[in-house]
């Protein structure tokens, strides 16, 4: 295959043809889903049923296994122009979460998805070297340069094989079928810039190639500015479109303000609800959520309303365990948790039992996904993120699955775990710490909090992301763009 023609100017130089990446790996993503499968070289069996399930299981367990995978990437039939669900999709990511379930956890959906995770782990790697932005990146997603020619240069033939003995389940080469044009398109780029490459590296007029400065991003960002200055109409017409062009070449704009504007943060009305209970100052509001979830230890009086249905098992006394799906991703965002709570707390021994110091402990998904720059957490940080996502799936339980309204949620979860965590147990490292330190300032206690209300956040996010996107489907925006104003979306 020759993706390049003699200049009809100059024959010395070549003109190279290059289909749209963004728009190619689109073109995978879509025959890949509306096949269903295919085959590689070998005759082994790649499944989009993988991802269906994996989605499936993260929706379930309500936690992700590191990756972005969602129901709209799977539905993305109703949003097939945006790149960054191709792009999710045929992601490391998804390859790692999809190995993890076959090789760690060993569950009963997922065997024989090798194939499968070599198929996107292949066009992730190409994505990453047409899409070198950098000129410092790694890896990949480096630039075409001579010093790492050995590196990208093999890879690319390798790839190009790949590619070229795919076949659908009848043995028909993909290059041959009907849906040809995104496994044509990755064929014509590697031919390309290996083109490029001796036309412009060789012959040292450049020193290195950045890929992503051959993509349509930049004609495609400028049409959207001039989109977005005709406001409900897309199409300009020529003399709208003279304005929208003089407009961006002036980077002109009209700001707006007030006669008044706040200079500080002043709280000009403040009313206070907290209360003592048991010598412990505690919020009435905190108070009225951990009751109205079943997060207070203390029973219930007679004259109190009982929230809580009979068939709710107790947080405190009952057995309320995660299963293993959910213990190894709580290790492994507890890491992202360490993170955070170093930005809050600045105290040096606070912050250093923060990190793994036992050798026994071993997350399974920390050490799959760990390339020498993940965040090892404590076996106690772990223990706090466990009690956090137990005390927030009972509320789930409690609410059937809906979310829970209030603002203090995240305050009645973190008082919870405070209570059940036990000072005596955790963070023992920090006994002759705590002496030092003033009788106000409890630096367990503080950590404790921090490290839950992180957690809290992460999680109830994720829960608000997940409702957004159930309550988003029913919309028709996305589908429909000149009828939306007379649907009121």
């Amino acid at each position: 295959m020759s993706p390049s023609f003699p200049h009809p100017s100059d024959e010395n130089l070549n003109v190279y043809i290059l289909l749209d990446i963004c728009h190619m790996l689109k073109l995978i993503r879509n025959s890949f889903a509306s096949g269903g499968l295919l085959k590689n070289g070998n005759g082994e069996i790649i499944k989009w049923k993988y991802l269906v399930d994996l989605n499936n299981l993260q929706n379930s367990e309500g936690l992700r296994l590191a990756n972005k995978l969602r129901s709209s990437h799977i539905n993305w039939d109703k949003q097939k122009m945006k790149v960054n669900l191709a792009a999710q999709v045929l992601s490391n990511s998804v390859a790692d979460a999809l190995e993890f379930c076959c090789d760690v956890l060993k569950l009963p959906d997922f065997p024989g998805c090798k194939a499968t995770v070599e198929f996107i782990r292949l066009f992730n790697n190409l994505f990453d070297i047409f899409n070198s932005k950098n000129s410092f990146q790694k890896g990949f997603k480096s630039p075409l340069r001579e010093v790492n020619y050995n590196y990208w240069h093999p890879y690319l033939e390798t790839c190009y094989t790949y590619i070229s003995q795919l076949t659908d389940t009848s043995g028909l080469l993909m290059t041959s079928t009907r849906r040809k044009t995104g496994f044509i398109g990755f064929l014509v780029a590697i031919r390309t810039f290996q083109g490029l490459y001796n036309d412009l590296i060789l012959t040292k007029t450049l020193n290195y190639i950045l890929t992503y400065k051959f993509n349509q991003d930049h004609i495609e960002l400028f049409f959207g500015a001039v989109r977005a200055c005709g406001r409900f109409n897309n199409n300009p017409t020529a003399q709208q479109f003279v304005a929208a062009y003089k407009r961006l070449l002036l980077r002109s704009a009209v700001g707006g303000k007030g006669n008044c504007q706040r200079q500080d943060d002043t709280d000009i009305l403040f009313l206070g609800d907290s209360i003592s209970v048991n010598n412990v100052e505690c919020s009435a509001s905190d108070i009225s959520v951990r009751r109205k979830y079943g997060l207070d230890q203390s029973p219930t009086c007679l004259d109190d309303h009982n929230y809580i249905k009979d068939n709710i098992p107790n947080l405190w006394t009952s057995s309320f365990e995660l299963s293993e799906y959910k213990e190894v991703v709580v290790g492994y965002i507890a890491g992202y948790v360490v993170n955070m709570v170093k930005r809050h707390i600045k105290c040096v021994e606070c912050q250093d039992v923060l990190t793994l110091n036992d050798t026994n402990y071993i997350n399974k998904l920390v050490m799959f996904k760990d390339k020498g720059g993940l965040c090892k957490p404590s076996k106690d940080v772990v223990n706090i993120c466990r009690l956090t996502e137990k005390c927030i799936n009972h509320i789930l339980l409690v609410t059937h699955g809906k979310l829970p309204h209030g603002q203090d949620i995240m305050l009645g979860v973190t008082t919870t775990v405070v209570k059940m965590v036990g000072f005596s147990r955790i963070f023992q490292q920090l006994n002759t710490h705590i002496i030092n330190s003033s009788l106000d300032d409890n630096h367990v206690h503080r950590l404790v909090k921090v490290i839950a209300k992180s957690y809290a956040s992460i999680k109830l996010y994720h829960l608000g992301k997940q409702q957004n996107e159930l309550d988003s489907h029913s919309k028709i925006r996305k589908q429909v763009s000149k009828l939306v104003l007379f649907k009121h979306q």
